[in-house]
């Protein structure tokens, strides 16, 4: 799986892609949301991704998001000990796509590749570029709406 998102900070609102890849088959999910962070749409976009599976595979999930990566490799079974909460007993953000993605690592293996900035897969430099794409059409939708 490679996840691409872009988001606007002065909006609040982003758009995400996903490209599943299972030997020579491809599948492109993608989607727009308001009131939204970059985190949450990367949470969306692999959530999306695993949903859209028709079996149980290993999944091998390219990003570049540290907090996609250290959320499901590290921080995902503290938050499930601690109720979901922050060792100050704050709630966590984005609690909702967390506990589904904890529940969906029991069914799946899951495993987080950190990829460099500088030399990423084509696929991630591909799921950015329609994400953009989403964006755009989702600013045309919006632009016509408002004519």
């Amino acid at each position: 799986m490679y996840p691409g998102v872009t988001w606007k900070n002065s909006s609040g609102s982003g758009s995400w892609a996903i490209i599943l890849n299972y030997r020579h088959h491809y599948k492109v999910l993608g989607g727009w949301a308001e009131n939204t962070t970059a985190n949450r749409l990367y949470l969306v976009a692999v959530l999306e991704g695993i949903r859209a599976m028709k079996r149980v595979l290993p999944i091998n999930i390219y990003t570049r998001s540290g907090y996609l990566r250290d959320g499901l490799e590290t921080w995902v079974e503290g938050w499930r000990k601690r109720g979901w909460r922050t060792r100050e007993g704050a709630d966590i953000s984005n609690g909702k796509q967390w506990r589904e993605l904890a529940n969906l690592k029991e069914v799946f293996e899951i495993h987080v590749a950190a990829v460099s900035s500088e030399e990423p897969p084509c696929h991630l430099l591909a799921a950015k570029e329609i994400a953009r794409e989403f964006e755009q059409l989702q600013s045309e939708v919006l632009t016509d709406k408002r004519e």
